[in-house]
């Protein structure tokens, strides 16, 4: 057992929901569920586990971040907000990753939301960055995480000037269902429209298409996915681009081999 909780709790003064949480639980994120027995027993003692709320505001723009967040059923946006006011994603964190760590990526711009509502496993920066500093398995992680979040951005703006409509929904919805390890994602079509930079009335159209081909099912606030293949095969290659090679989870796990538990001193 990792801690109990009751009560309300807050980030950024939204309200989330504490629990209860088993150790394995936390392997949901495959960066800690990847982490050696070590590296797992720096970190244990400080990780907590929330139930964020959609919306939720992790850090507020233009400060640093006092928790380091690892996503285990929810997704992270990225977003930066255009001359329009609307909020457009550049990047997005999932079970394959982790956000909040002290770099230079993105100053004082991006805002981290939550943007499909799950559970995040936190400890604070502080307690992470001295587990870090002698045990080599866990100075990877920022790194990682931070060239990641770089791949996709470099990424997303290819794929806004070359990509349709269609292609970049069918992405962005494919990589939802990735970051959240569900079939199902809790998302309204108003809100993809504005990460993605579209109007609502085009995202409604595509929608409507994918699901007369079988492709999607939705109702408000919830989009099924029934065809896995049928969905990349409408998506652009972009997704398939930022694969294992750019993903945290896989380039620790390539990394890890040569470095035992011996190396978290």
């Amino acid at each position: 057992m990792i801690n109990d909780f009751s009560g309300p709790a807050s980030i950024s003064g939204l309200a989330l929901r504490r629990q209860s949480v088993q150790t394995d639980d936390v392997a949901a994120n495959r960066i800690l569920g990847g982490l050696s027995a070590t590296a797992r027993d720096r970190l244990a003692p400080h990780v907590r586990v929330r139930a964020a709320r959609e919306g939720a505001t992790l850090w507020e723009t233009g400060t640093r971040s006092d928790r380091v967040h690892f996503p285990l059923t929810a997704m992270v946006s990225l977003v930066l907000r255009a001359g329009s006011g609307a909020d457009l994603e550049v990047g997005s964190v999932g079970l394959e990753g982790a956000c909040g760590f002290d770099t230079d990526l993105f100053p004082g711009a991006v805002r981290p939301v939550v943007r499909i509502g799950g559970l995040i496993a936190s400890l604070p920066a502080r307690e992470f960055d001295a587990a870090a500093r002698d045990c080599p398995e866990l100075c990877r992680i920022a790194p990682a995480c931070t060239a990641w979040l770089l791949a996709q951005a470099q990424q997303i703006a290819v794929c806004n000037a070359t990509h349709t409509a269609e292609q970049r929904f069918a992405r962005w919805l494919a990589r939802a269902a990735q970051a959240t390890g569900r079939d199902t994602v809790a998302v309204t079509q108003e809100t993809v429209a504005e990460l993605l930079g579209l109007r609502r009335t085009t995202v409604t159209l595509i929608a409507q298409t994918l699901q007369t081909a079988g492709i999607i099912r939705y109702r408000r606030g919830i989009i099924a996915i029934i065809d896995p293949a049928g969905l990349q095969a409408a998506a652009c290659p972009c997704g398939e681009t930022l694969g294992p090679a750019f993903q945290p989870a896989d380039l620790l796990a390539a990394a890890s081999h040569p470095i035992g538990p011996e190396a978290c001193a």
